[in-house]
């Protein structure tokens, strides 16, 4: 009998995982499966089994128990006794136990049985949930589809557009330049933003020593004076390779004595820029285009680097790039001969240190026009040496400038506003071999444009050593305009900042200024004057000024500004 409920039991189990995986219609054959197995138990146990009880009591009923050997005889009086009539009391009870113990059995498989009905409903529920899931997941889809379908003809219209839009582009690039000309005219005659450049040119090989590359003329095009031209010098190679050192504005130094100088000396008018690398003159081949001072003992620093050739450019800015200046001076004359004009002190009222500031030196003839710009020291000033250069300098109230005095043309008879070109360029310049000139300051103050971004930085210089410097987070080589200065913090010049170097052309001490290079990064490397050769971070000597206000000094501190400027679309 046990065997028979495992087998229900087993087959029950198959029909419900059939059941798991079959529609509702087979459900019910299932349920009618379960239910006659459940009758087929009832029967087997209280029909069949009860029936067979029921005989073999009524056959007992027919015996007579012996109490001593258990047996019983017919009620009848023949003494005759079968042996197939003997029935042992052992195996009534026996019988009716193993019928009890059925029916323990039968009731429990009858209540599995009605478990794995529920659960059957309970599949059978949670199926009619899937189906409905499934039929509004069908039913989404459905819609997304139509959705897609939607979207797909917007893009093919979209890409239509498109096309047609880039068809007529030239059409639209032309009225923007349009526009944007029409906003640069009514921009030159009202207050400007800071702007890019007008003008940048591209880059040039130059290089010392080389006749062929020792001058460049750059024609700039803008037919007006520039308010400021800057120019960028970057080393082919070398562990300066990347960075960018400025040109610079005047010859401070010649050939004559075999000692190490370099940079590129720049001058400009309404017309072009004229650039100019050293060139044995008449004595010795000792210029570079790169020189970091590292010669002699002249500077202090790392990635000293000395230099015959280097890529050049010039960017040039149009007054009409610049706001209305702040503070502007007519145009002031100079005469190296004329102590009265060797040393200005002028107040630029701008409420604090200006922002940016330029100070333009002009030299005119009857053949020819240069501009050159202020120095921030005097490099050398050996007597009869072949030098040149106006040194200038601000605080928050004034500007200060100093030009070389000659009580006589004897006496260190060889400065000149400029300089000269022995040991420079190809040849005589025209211009720069001049004792009278005149200069004008043009600066702006605190005042920040909504295009034009201005940051400055300061770092103290405590020490000797000092040779990089993080200031600003990016610089645009093509767009920015940056200076770097040194701001004296003792002496008779304490708060006032020089405009620094972008080459040593320092060939004998004393002498001064400070070296930097930049890169796009917005990172600073400086070479300082070495003390112990004769160095000095402040330096304006004797013969400058008439001696007013002169200084030797190593005490001070750097500041950078960079105007972070605006590229219109278009110019005329």
């Amino acid at each position: 009998m046990a065997k028979l409920f495992y087998f229900t039991l087993t087959f029950l189990t198959c029909f419900l995982d059939v059941y798991i995986a079959t529609e509702s219609d087979t459900s019910a054959h299932v349920h009618e499966l379960i239910f006659d197995e459940i009758n087929n138990i009832k029967r087997k146990v209280w029909i069949d089994l009860s029936a067979e009880i029921k005989s073999l009591a009524a056959k007992f009923d027919e015996f007579k128990f012996d109490k001593t050997t258990c047996e019983c005889h017919l009620n009848s009086n023949s003494i005759d006794r079968r042996k197939d009539d003997y029935v042992k009391l052992s195996d009534y009870i026996t019988l009716v136990k193993g019928f009890n113990d059925e029916k323990v059995i039968s009731r429990g498989r009858e209540q599995q049985l009605q478990k794995s009905l529920i659960q059957i409903l309970a599949l059978e529920n949670e199926l009619k949930l899937l189906k409905q899931e499934n039929s509004e997941l069908r039913q989404g889809f459905n819609v997304t589809s139509q959705k897609l379908i939607n979207v797909t003809k917007k893009l093919e219209n979209t890409f239509s557009s498109v096309e047609d839009l880039v068809t007529s582009k030239n059409d639209i690039k032309e009225d923007i330049t349009l526009l944007n000309r029409s906003c640069y005219d009514l921009n030159e005659n009202v207050d400007s933003d800071f702007l890019a450049p007008s003008f940048v040119s591209e880059w040039m090989l130059m290089r010392a020593q080389d006749q062929d590359y020792v001058q460049r003329i750059v024609p700039h095009g803008l037919g007006v004076l520039p308010y400021k031209v800057e120019v960028q010098i970057r080393p082919t190679s070398g562990s300066n390779a990347g960075w960018i050192f400025h040109g610079d504005p005047a010859f401070q130094s010649d050939d004559d004595y075999g000692k190490t100088y370099g940079g590129i000396v720049y001058l400009y008018n309404e017309t072009h820029v004229i650039l100019v690398a050293p060139n044995k003159s008449n004595n010795q081949n000792a210029g570079v285009i790169i020189n970091t001072g590292e010669a002699n003992f002249k500077r202090t620093g790392n990635n000293h680097q000395t230099e015959i050739e280097a890529f050049v450019r010039c960017k040039v800015w149009a007054p009409s790039d610049f706001p209305e200046p702040d503070f502007k001076t007519d145009w002031l004359p100079l005469d190296i001969q004329n102590s009265s004009l060797s040393f200005y002190e002028l107040e630029h009222k701008l409420s604090g240190y200006p922002r940016f500031i330029n100070v333009q030196i002009r030299c005119n003839g009857s053949n020819y026009n240069v501009v050159s710009e202020g120095l921030g020291a005097t490099m050398m000033h050996r007597k009869y040496s072949n030098t040149g250069g106006v040194v200038y300098a601000f605080s928050d109230s004034d500007v200060r400038l100093w030009s070389g005095y000659l009580e006589s043309l004897s006496d260190n008879g060889h400065y000149r506003l400029i300089g000269w070109s022995d040991g420079w360029g190809t040849g005589p310049i025209n211009g720069i071999n001049i004792r009278k000139g005149e200069f004008r300051i043009i600066s702006w103050g605190i005042k920040v444009t909504p295009i034009a971004k201005i940051d400055s930085e300061v770092m103290f210089e405590p020490n000797i050593e000092f040779p990089e410097w993080s200031a600003f987070e990016h610089i645009s080589t093509d767009n920015d305009l940056l200076s770097f200065y040194v701001e004296a913090t003792d002496g008779v010049n304490k708060g006032y900042r020089f405009r620094g170097y972008g080459n040593s052309q320092s060939i004998d001490s004393p002498f001064g200024g400070i070296v930097y290079a930049f890169n796009s990064a917005g990172d600073f490397r400086t070479w300082r004057p070495n003390a112990t050769s004769g160095g000095f971070l402040i330096h304006i000597h004797s013969p400058y000024g008439n001696g007013t206000n002169v200084q030797a000094s190593n005490a001070g501190q750097y500041v950078s500004t960079l105007i972070k400027t605006f590229r219109p679309l278009s110019r005329h």
